[in-house]
């Protein structure tokens, strides 16, 4: 009986280990995904300045041509 007793112990302690895992895991994938999509909110919204490539810094006019290739 004691046997038993001490595998279904052992038993238990393995399942509440894999839980533990298993919750850490998911909730490190929700982390992930709510902050790539915190970060895609940021760079849509203005908040996000990025250089304009296209502009000259110092007067403000256009570098050259529009890129297409019309």
């Amino acid at each position: 009986m004691t046997v038993s007793l001490a595998l279904v112990r052992v038993t238990l302690n393995e399942g509440r280990a894999m839980n533990t895992l298993f919750t850490v895991v998911a909730f490190g994938f929700v982390f992930v995904v709510l902050a790539v999509f915190a970060y895609a909110l940021f760079e849509m919204s203005p908040f996000a300045h990025h250089v304009d490539r296209f502009r000259d810094p110092r007067t403000g006019k256009r570098r050259g041509e529009s890129p297409h290739l019309d």
